[in-house]
């Protein structure tokens, strides 16, 4: 077939462009019962294959024909077209999310289970797939077979269902990395590997082994290849697609490179069948899943799946054991009789020989599943690469991840230790400096007028400065709490490099918590003590300096001033709502929404404490007057400067400096919150539009239609309408407020902890709860606005959020 595009296609069908999805495939289907019906009539193999090939050109002409220009589905073979969208919800119980894979019979999606109300691989099948005449009785019949399948080698399968002509199959989402991802990361990371020894490829075949031997009784695999085996998180083994090879045939179509180098692990007679298409006849058996293991043992230990039954791999291999390289060659055989008799007999053979770490370090099975990553990745050198703790070596995302947060974290903590050292340095080197200028100025003090208003401030900041030395050292600088924290910074480093990742965090929070109270007690014990020296401006306050001899003076007010300090924590903190954990379907309920609200997806929330109501303007103006904050960050759009309004006129980076100012200054984990923690708050544990139902009603709020007094003329002051049943105010209108997260268009790659999607230098964020300038629409509990970080608008404010330990 020459070359055609979407409109040729539907100039072919004989229908307009405008044509419905079902318009389209009634028509397709038609043409392709007259087909089928004449491909079985054809009496030569010359017809046979013009009928065939009439086929494959109706199913490019039908992936034309389906497909949306303005959003392709890329990627399934031939071009072929399964519309399924990010929120769609399918047979009432699955929503999807994101396209995981494609093979030669459909594509898979994660999608929530709203009955479990958790995630599930959802397989599509091509329709094409399903025409040939008794396909849908075999797959369900099979599918019932494996159905009770039990074993931690294999994935489950929980259903079968159809839906809007739609087929799919329900598994078990396995999370981690296939079979070759692996292998290619080994390869990336150590461009010398060209192949695993003989332990990795045991420690990764046998548990394959094991799950085939358990399901060999009812059904055979026949589906075997490094994509259908996966390496979960915790380092086990699972085989994955099983018996689909054996009840649904491919209609040939074009053939990418990856479902090429697939077929090279099916044993010959599937090829022969695959090509007759006479499934059914001639039934193949487990025999065929030896093959697929050979070729897979190939693979592991070449990079290359066989091209053919004559590869030998004791000549690609001299290293690998004779037992194994024979087993090999035997289960390669083009002849299934030529086999082994079982899968069992198989795997004796394959694992025959000796393994030099018969000490011990491999004996429970599931630790031989987790030491396939150990092996994929340190296998090369020498046995000795195998006395490394396991825990070291295993889930290859985790342990990436984890290092990078210990690091991180690390990064952070020596700062903080360098802050507070070069804090100290800095005061003793003011100190003898101030001691200095105090010994010239006395020698000086008649030699011009101004002398002795100059030795009266040096004097003052002499007094004030030695007070802080007998006071800070011992309780910030040198205090026992800090001395214990810089000794976890060497207790986690030992972890660090020890690969004990978690351990290493946790020391390093610890470290990071004290270190950041005593530099916000410093930060304090200054301000403190330049007010009651009276050195805040050019000179000293008359009367304001009052040393006594013992000090004793100095540290009551010392004691207040740390007072103070914890007071305004107390406070700030009583201003908080603790919020419980729990989990909530977070996302569009009602079908309601816009695309960026879908899909709806199920969120667990670790407690923290959110702010009662927005931040008002007399709590941000005590940041600006602390100098923490922008002076020139002022609420615009309004003339009322009432402090109980709630703070407007703020962009992302304002509300940071904010919460960072309130970290420096009680030594609390203050934040902003998630979008997660938000909308879980704001919700309270319903799940309709508004809190209190699905309408708006009339003055519960602050919106441009919301029935206030305030609806487009100004924001309300904070509190004026009542709470939700957590005790948060203004959680619909009144103000837009900012969040931690990073806009993305939907939840396709939400994490369903609750945390915040990030990523570096974001430059749009989201914005949650609507404003009084904007319609009740937007003010639904789970609508999402996203602006640049930058922005300062008179409907823009945030409230602050704290970590509960």
């Amino acid at each position: 077939m020459e070359s055609m595009d979407r409109n040729q296609a539907f100039e072919f069908l004989g229908l307009p462009e405008d044509a419905s999805h079902d318009d389209i495939m009634s028509r397709v289907d038609a043409r392709r019962r007259q087909l089928e019906l004449r491909l079985q009539a054809a009496s030569t193999p010359d017809q046979r294959r013009l009928l065939e090939r009439a086929l494959t050109e109706l199913d490019e002409i039908r992936a034309l024909a389906l497909l949306d220009p303005r959003d392709p589905a890329a990627g399934l073979p031939g071009g072929a077209t399964i519309i399924l969208k990010s929120g769609m919800l399918i047979a009432d119980r699955y929503v999807i999310k994101e396209r995981l894979g494609t093979g030669e019979r459909g594509a898979v999606f994660r999608a929530l289970d709203l009955t479990w109300g958790k995630d599930v691989a959802l397989k599509v099948l091509l329709p094409e797939v399903l025409l040939v005449p008794g396909t849908m009785d075999r797959l369900a019949a099979m599918l019932h077979r494996i159905l009770g399948f039990s074993h931690p080698g294999l994935c489950s399968t929980y259903s079968l269902g159809r839906s809007d002509g739609i087929t799919f199959i329900a598994n078990e989402l396995v999370e981690g990395e296939t079979l070759r991802q692996c292998y290619e990361r080994v390869c990336a990371r150590d461009l010398n590997v060209t192949g695993l020894d003989a332990d990795a490829i045991e420690a990764v075949i046998k548990p394959v082994c094991a799950a085939l031997t358990y399901a060999s009784d009812r059904i055979p695999h026949l589906n075997l290849n490094p994509e259908n085996v996966m390496i979960t998180a915790d380092g086990s083994v699972k085989v994955t697609d099983f018996g689909l090879d054996e009840v649904i045939a491919v209609i040939p179509r074009g053939r990418s490179r990856a479902m090429t180098e697939q077929r090279r692990f099916r044993a010959p007679e599937q090829i022969r069948r695959a090509r007759n298409l006479t499934l059914g006849q001639d039934p193949i058996d487990g025999r065929a899943d030896q093959y697929a293991i050979a070729a897979l043992v190939y693979f592991l230990a070449t990079g290359d799946a066989p091209v053919s039954d004559a590869a030998d791999l004791a000549n690609r291999r001299r290293d690998l054991p004779a037992p194994m390289t024979a087993a090999v060659r035997r289960a390669l055989a083009a002849a299934p009789e030529t086999r082994f008799d079982s899968m069992t007999a198989f795997a004796t053979a394959l694992f025959a020989a000796p393994r030099r770490w018969a000490r011990g370090l491999y004996i429970a099975a599931s630790l031989v599943a987790v030491a396939a990553i150990a092996a994929l990745a340190f296998w090369a050198n020498s046995p000795s690469t195998f006395d490394r703790s396991v825990s070291q070596l295993i889930h290859w995302g985790d342990v990436d991840a984890g290092r990078q947060q210990a690091v991180g974290l690390q990064q952070r903590t020596d700062a903080l230790k360098g802050r507070l050292q070069a804090a100290e340095r800095d005061l003793r080197q003011r100190l003898r400096d101030a001691q200095v200028e105090v010994q010239m100025r006395e020698q000086t003090v008649n030699s011009r007028h101004d002398s002795a208003a100059a030795l009266t401030r040096a004097r003052a900041t002499r007094d004030m400065l030695t007070d802080l030395e007998s006071l800070a050292v011992p309780q910030i600088f040198n205090s026992s709490d800090i001395l214990n924290a810089y000794n976890l910074l060497g207790l986690a480093q030992e972890h660090i490099t020890a690969g004990r990742y978690r351990d290493a965090t946790i020391a390093l929070s610890n470290a990071e918590t004290t270190m950041t109270t005593h530099l916000a007690d410093w930060h304090a014990a200054e301000t403190w003590a330049r007010r009651r020296y009276g050195l805040e401006g050019d000179l000293p306050t008359p009367g304001g300096v009052v040393k006594d001899d013992n000090g004793d003076r100095s540290r009551q007010l010392w004691d207040a001033s740390m007072a103070e300090r914890r007071q305004f924590a107390l406070s700030l903190d009583r201003s908080m709502v603790l919020i419980p954990s729990g989990s909530f379907v977070m996302g569009d309920l009602s079908g309601d929404g816009s695309r960026a609200e879908l899909p709806p997806h199920r969120v667990t929330i670790t407690a923290f404490k959110l702010g009662r109501a927005p931040v008002t303007r007399a709590e941000f103006a005590a940041c600006v007057a602390a100098g923490a904050c922008r002076a020139d960050t002022v609420a615009t759009g309004t003339a009322d400067a009432s402090p109980s309004l709630p703070m407007t006129g703020v962009n992302w980076f304002d509300a940071q400096e904010y919460v960072s100012w309130l970290r420096a200054r009680t030594g609390e984990d203050y934040r902003l919150p998630s979008e997660a923690e938000w909308e879980y708050a704001a919700r309270a544990g319903v799940a309709s539009a508004y809190p209190w139902g699905s309408d708006i009603g009339r003055n519960r709020a602050s919106c441009s239609n919301c029935g206030s007094a305030w609806d487009r003329s100004g924001p309300a002051p904070v509190a004026s309408f009542a709470a939700n049943a957590f005790g948060l105010y203004d959680v619909v209108g009144n103000v837009w407020q900012w969040t931690s997260d990073c806009w993305y268009r939907d939840y396709g790659t939400a994490p369903a902890d609750g945390s915040a999607r990030e990523e570096f230098g974001c430059p749009r964020r989201v914005l949650r709860g609507g404003s009084w300038d904007n319609d009740a629409w937007m003010a639904r509990l789970s609508y999402r606005g996203g602006a640049p970080a930058t922005l300062r608008q008179d409907i823009n404010g945030f409230r602050i959020a704290k970590s509960v330990q």
